[in-house]
Parts: structure tokens; sequence; C-alpha cells
């Protein structure tokens, strides 16, 4: 009766390993790893999107929610060097063109400022404000992730997304 339990138990190990191999060809995947990141690795045209979970000093008393969209332009050597940003709070919309810096370290990791200059508006906008911004690139460039949360933002925080074009 031993025997046959330890059998039993022996072959209740097995079947997950025999089910694994059944006969099929199992495919492989092939892990890629990321090559180190410079400023190097942002260039061209990106679409990008944003929002706030709740005010920006930007837009009167810094207590309503914003959003925005538009484009940026990286020259892989560390320049923002033209793009369109809209953004809305309220009743207001601002149009701003866009130029600043970047710095992207090995790690994916940098940050960016943005100078914003206003070429129109409806509402209160006002005339050139500088974004400082955290960012967090992926896909050897491809996309990145930023946000901000600085005394420049009044301690208030947006985030977004820029994908290359």
């Amino acid at each position: 009766m031993r025997k046959l339990i330890l059998i039993l138990i022996s072959a209740s190990m097995l079947l997950p390993l025999s089910s694994c191999s059944s006969g099929s060809s199992s495919s492989t995947q092939t892990v890629f790893a990321q090559t180190a990141y410079s400023n190097a690795s942002l260039t061209g045209t990106y679409s990008i999107e944003f929002y706030s979970s709740g005010g920006y000093l930007m837009f009167q008393g810094g207590t309503s929610q914003f959003d925005g969209i538009g484009t940026i332009i990286a020259n892989g050597a560390g320049g923002l060097t033209g793009g369109t940003i809209s953004i809305n709070s309220g009743n207001d919309s601002c149009q701003y063109s866009v130029a600043g810096t970047y710095s992207i370290q090995s790690t994916a990791l940098g940050t960016a400022t943005l100078n914003l200059s206003l070429t129109s508006k409806t509402g209160t906008c006002p005339s050139a404000p500088t974004l400082q911004l955290s960012l967090a690139a992926a896909q050897q460039g491809e996309s990145i992730l930023f946000a901000a949360s600085t005394s420049a933002t009044s301690g208030q925080s947006f985030a977004g997304t820029a994908t290359k074009q």
C-alpha cells in the first residue's frame, strides 16, 4: 500500500512536466537588451498630450484642471527646436510655440525645460511660462513619459506622454 501511494504521488508530480512537452513545437521569446540612452535617443517630431489632476498657477489662481496637446521637435543634441502646444483650462485656451532643452541619462531618465511663447489665446493666458519636466524615455526614444510637480507649478502636478511621429 505504501508503494502504491508513493507511485501515485510520483506520477502526479510528473504530469505537469509531461504536459509541458506535449509534442507541439514551443516558441522561444527573444529578450532585447536596451542600449544606453543619451540625448541622441530623442530626435524628430513627437506628438504630446498631458493633463493635470487640478490646477496650475498659470491659470488664474491654480484651482482648475487643464489639459494640452501639441508637438515638440527634439534635435538629438539636447535642444527642443520647435513645436506648438495648446493648453485648455475652463474658458481659457492658450496656444504656444515651444523652445527649450532636455537631458537624457544612460538610464533613460532625464529632465526638460520648455520655454513657451504665447502665439494666440482665448481668455486669460500667461505670455511666457516655463515648464520644468521629469522625463522617462522608452523604446529607444520612440516614446516618452513626462511629469511635473515643482515649485514652478505651485505644488500642482501634471503628466503626459510623447510619441515619435
